[in-house]
């Protein structure tokens, strides 16, 4: 659209006056938003708009920051600036790599406890099953629980909201038993996709030959995902 054609929208600049002064008679609001999608967002699961809460905490646990948490200048409201403060209660919990396996491997609780420990911290007193439950429901996953939407829904769901240009990945083998980890893309640099592959996954797959040596049932196909996702890895370290 051009200029000269923009200016040709009619517009009725009394009439809006009137509305602005009848809504707003002090003035506009200073800046606050509850949408995780926009700059000014203070980054606190509790007050996250419906159904975003869940991706909040998880982008929190990867160790995300919005913009308004790290710029003392931006214009913000003090109520924003109060949920900014309280988002440091809850950095004990993030995870300092950005790297959040959905299996317990390497030492690391499984992703779905860290999750819901960050949730609950948020949340505090208000904190329960049902209120966990909600959430799930509020994202679009009624029924399911905080592990199967992570690795089932999560990053459909991210991609959506975040009008597909996700910044925590979903990296998977494909299977539902197998291996899958969420990565936060801005942290995800050569040494960090070293880590993925060689402590993570690699814990992984070491695991899965001990259980197949045992003769565990779909350890050998498991065993074999994981491999498969460490060559594509690895290729993708050496530059394709």
């Amino acid at each position: 659209m051009t200029n000269a054609s923009l200016v040709k929208i009619p517009f009725d600049l009394e009439r809006w006056q009137k509305v602005a002064e009848e809504k707003y008679p002090d003035g506009l609001p200073e800046p606050y938003s509850d949408d995780p999608t926009q700059w000014l967002f203070h980054g606190h699961p509790a007050r996250a708009e419906a159904g975003s809460a869940l991706q909040v905490a998880v982008a929190r646990l990867l160790d995300y920051r919005w913009p308004a948490e790290t710029d003392e200048e931006m214009e913000l409201s003090a109520e924003a600036r109060e949920w900014i403060s309280r988002c440091s209660d809850l950095d004990p919990l993030t995870d300092p790599d950005g790297i959040a396996c959905l299996p317990p491997v390497a030492g690391d609780r499984p992703a779905a406890e860290r999750v819901q420990a960050l949730l609950a911290k948020a949340f505090g007193e208000e904190w329960s099953q049902h209120l966990l439950d909600r959430l799930i429901s509020e994202a679009g996953s009624a029924g399911k629980d905080l592990h199967t939407w992570l690795r089932d829904d999560f990053f459909k769901q991210h991609c959506r909201l975040f009008h597909n240009r996700p910044f925590i990945w979903h990296v998977w083998d494909g299977r539902k038993d197998g291996f899958s980890a969420l990565v936060n893309y801005h942290r995800l640099d050569a040494a960090l996709l070293r880590r993925l592959i060689y402590t993570y996954l690699g814990s992984w797959i070491e695991a899965q030959q001990a259980a197949a040596s045992a003769g565990e049932r779909g350890a050998d196909l498991r065993l074999a995902a994981a491999r498969d996702l460490r060559e594509r890895l690895e290729a993708i370290l050496e530059g394709e």
